[in-house]
This record gives structure tokens, sequence and C-alpha cells, in this order.
């Protein structure tokens, strides 16, 4: 009997032996897996105009914002690194401040296209981030709390883990180009994502992320989305919308160009730094060239890439600010 309970026992001995052996190397490789993710890096000078580092990376999961551009690029700090002085040589605005030197340009950072309201050295990221550090003024045009270069971010992964739904708005006949957008976003990886008929109450409630269809006759007879293109140095429009063109302008807000027939134009704003839900318009003169430029984006995503918003303009991509 004593010789039986010790072969049992030295089987189940040797089976949970097995078992160990088969889980804990299993459990290893899943945590291996979760030590390192990727992110994308870029640096640019007046919102994408010259293009000074662009890098998918590999990094640490708990990595910041500001671990992964001292570990690629030349920077200087000040303040026990939670200020950025320099970066590849090109200094903040505000370092002569004391000598009463001070200029309206700085670093600014963006994480999946909207601009951060915390600290770089405080914004862990997550996996598939889009990180675009840019060396701009701030004054006119300058302020731009979202911007549409990260696409198809924020859709993806949202900003600080807030994500929301999103939901593609469209005016009067412009339920296919609604259709075929939200089909494209799903196939980049965005998952919660839904059309629906345009109700300007809808774009207020701010509980969620919107992209509005619609048609510039419109967009120029809306008292909302007037106040939001006459106060561009809050909300950073950087295009007005007419009934028959749209006027870009540059980063100072000061130079600008009319642009009228086949027109469009994808523009976002938000209501002041970190805002997760930045609304997104894109526009044209009518339903066919509307129709157009998405198909642009869709046939080549980078159209929008590193810009602030583009105009559309017989075919061609113009970027925002204009340069």
């Amino acid at each position: 009997m004593q010789v039986s309970r010790i072969k049992r026992f030295k089987a189940i001995l040797l089976t949970c032996t097995i078992l160990l052996g088969i889980i804990i190397p299993a459990c290893s490789k899943d945590l291996a897996k979760e030590e390192v993710i990727e992110v994308e890096l870029r640096v640019t000078r007046n919102l994408g105009k010259t293009v000074i580092f662009d890098e998918l990376l590999t990094v640490d999961a708990d990595s910041s914002v500001i671990d992964i551009l001292i570990d690629n690029l030349d920077v200087k700090t000040e303040h026990g690194g939670g200020f950025i002085r320099s970066i590849e040589g090109l200094e903040s605005g505000f370092i002569d401040s004391a000598k009463g030197n001070k200029s309206r340009i700085d670093w600014f950072y963006f994480v999946n296209g909207i601009s951060s309201n915390i600290g770089a050295g405080d914004y862990v990221l997550a996996s598939g981030d889009i990180v675009w550090w840019d060396y701009h003024q701030w004054d006119g045009a300058g302020f731009t709390p979202a911007v549409s270069g990260c696409f198809p971010q924020p859709f993806k992964s949202g900003f600080r883990g807030t994500r929301g739904n999103c939901v593609v708005l469209y005016g009067e006949g412009l339920e296919h180009e609604a259709q075929k957008l939200k089909g494209y976003m799903q196939e980049l990886g965005v998952e919660q994502i839904a059309i629906d008929k345009l109700n300007e109450e809808m774009l207020r409630e701010k509980d969620g992320m919107n992209i509005v269809l619609e048609v510039n006759d419109k967009i120029a007879a809306s008292a909302f989305w007037q106040d939001i293109m006459e106060h561009r140095e809050k909300t950073g429009w950087l295009a007005k919308i007419y009934s028959d063109g749209i006027i870009g302008f540059d980063i100072s807000g000061e130079y600008s160009k009319s642009f009228d027939e086949k027109v469009g134009a994808v523009l976002v704003s938000g209501q002041g730094m970190g805002d997760p839900y930045p609304l997104w318009l894109i526009s044209a003169n009518d339903q066919g060239t509307l129709g157009q430029l998405i198909d642009g984006i869709i046939d080549n995503p980078e159209n929008l890439k590193n810009n602030a918003g583009v105009i559309y303009h017989f075919g061609e991509f113009i970027p925002l600010p204009l340069r």
C-alpha cells in the first residue's frame, strides 16, 4: 500500500513538472512580447515643412515621449530634464526670456495628431503611437491643438488611452462617400467606427471623435463652422471656407492664397491642448470633388502625412499651413 502511494505521488510530481515546463516558457514568451513596443518618431520644422527625423522604432514598453527623443537625437534639456532647451541645435524661444529676448518659437509635440497638455516625461507610450515633434512659431495661426498628419491616428489608438467611438457624419447625398471612408479606416485597423447623417448638435456633445463630410456652401452658411474659422488663434484652423472656394493661410496667418473650382480641404480642430476628441472636416465644392479627395487619401494616405491640414485642388494635395 505504501509503495503504491509513493508511485502515485511520483507520477503526479512528474506530470506537474512536465506541465510547468510547458506553461512557464509560454508565459515567459508572453511577458517578453510585452517588454518592447513599436512607435513612430518624427521631428520636423514649421509643421512638417522640413523633416529632421522620421523612423519606426522598437522601444521599451514603459518608454516616455522624452525617452525616445533623447535616445535618437541630440537633445538638451533644463529643469531636471522637464524642459526641452534644444533638439538638433534648434533652441527654444524661451531660453533667453530672462534677458528679454524671448521669441515666439518653440518645440511642441503631438501624440497621434493631438497636441499634448502634459510634459514629455510624463507621457508613457503605447504600441502604435506616433510621436511628432515640431519646431514652429506659436503666434498668429501657429497654435495647433490637433493635426491631420498622423492619419489614421488618433482614430486607432486615441490619446493617453482615451479613444471613444469615431463617427463619420455625412451631409445630404454623401452617404456613399461616408461608407467608403469608413470601410477604408476599418482596413487600417480602426475598430470603433460608424456613420450617421450630419446633425450639428452631435458635434457639440464631444463624446467621441467625429469626421464630417460636407460641401463648402453648407459649411460657409453654418454659424458653428464660422465660429471655428473666425478664431483660428484658438482652433488651429488654417483655412477659411467660402461657398465657392477656400482660402489657405501660412503658419503666421498673414499670408494667404485663394483656391476655387474643384477645391476641397481636410481640416482639424480641438478645444485646446490635450483634447482627446478632435473634430475633423473633409469638405469640397461639390460631391464629385469630395469623392475624389477621399479617393486620394485612400490611394495614398501619405498625402496627409506631416501636415496640419491640406487643401485639395484639381487633384493636388497642398500642405497647410501654406509653405
